[in-house]
This record gives C-alpha cells, structure tokens and sequence, in this order.
C-alpha cells in the first residue's frame, strides 16, 4: 500500500468522525457505547464540581479516575471532538506500531524458513483500519466515550511490551482502569 493511500484512508476515517459528530444525532445518549463507567456527560458533572472546588465524586455519579479530568479542565469545550478523533488516531497508529515490530519479527522468521513473506507487510496497515473503520470504534468515539483512554492505555502497554520495555509497559499499567487492564 503506496503512502498516499494509507493517507487517503485515514483521512477518510477522520472525515466520517466528524460527520457523525456534526450530524443530528446525538450518539451520547445511546446505551451501547456509554455506560455508567464511561459515560462523558458523568465526567462533565465532575469536571463541573472540580471547578466548583469541590470534590467530584460529591455528586455520585462520576466514578471515573481523576485523571481523566485533568486534559478537560484545559481546553475548552470546542476542541472536545478534535481532542477524541485525535485518540482515535492515536490509538490507531499505535496498534499499527505494534503489529509493525512484532510483523518484523515475523518477517525475519519466515524468511529464515523461506516461507512466503508477501501478505505480512500489509498486516499493520489492515490493523489500523480494521480499528478505525469499525462501527463500534466510531460511535465509541462519536459518542464521546471515555473508553477510548482505556483503548489508549491498553494499545500503549501493548506498544511498549513489544518493545521490551518494562518499565513505561509497567507504568502504563498502573495508569490503566483495573477492568480494562486485567
């Protein structure tokens, strides 16, 4: 797949994020993509009693980690679209890093064997889109899920595990939501 290409696709990804995001529908609501848990209308409430220097599990409901407050406390809320379709490809391009070292090590194997090798340099690419371009990834991510910081933990342990590195895979661990993780 020529560059151009595998620009051309996730452009196109982006460009159907943000045409869900502006249509009328409103994606929040939907039960299949926000629980309780991730929910980001319960992280407004929190976000809410944080700047009301109060604490933001007064109100019962955000029972998300306090971390995740923090990147809205900072930008304002028309960037909230951008700031997840940029997650998204986030976490889309690590899960491409990740299938990419470990297709190298592959690679090195079946060449050692001179097995066929072809298809393998497409695997990465075929990954990336197989996340961006399912419907469930789209509307988690439409519908302002805040799963997709456990999509971004998770990918990330992974990134660094094929990496061999202990100690970031270990920390984003302990970053990650215990249900999410283990």
């Amino acid at each position: 797949m020529k560059s151009y290409q595998f620009f051309g696709l996730v452009a196109a990804s982006v460009v159907i994020r943000f045409l869900l995001f502006y249509s009328s529908f409103d994606f929040s609501d939907r039960i299949e993509f926000n629980t309780p848990t991730t929910s980001f209308k319960r992280l407004l409430e929190g976000l809410y009693f944080l700047k009301q220097k109060q604490s933001p599990y007064m109100g019962k409901t955000f029972i998300q980690p306090p971390l995740l407050l923090i990147p809205f406390q900072i930008m304002p809320s028309s960037f909230y679209p951008t700031f997840f379709i940029a997650l998204d490809l986030l976490v889309a391009y690590i899960i491409y890093r990740v299938a990419d070292i470990s297709n190298v090590t592959t690679l090195q194997l079946f060449r050692n064997n001179n097995g066929p090798s072809n298809y393998k340099k497409y695997i990465p690419a075929v990954m990336a889109f197989v996340y961006l371009y399912n419907p469930v990834m789209i509307l988690s991510c439409v519908s302002m899920s805040t799963s997709i910081f456990n999509n971004l933990v998770t990918a990330s342990i992974l990134l660094f595990m094929v990496k061999g590195n202990i100690t970031l895979a270990t920390g984003f661990v302990a970053l990650g939501d215990r249900k999410s993780v283990v």
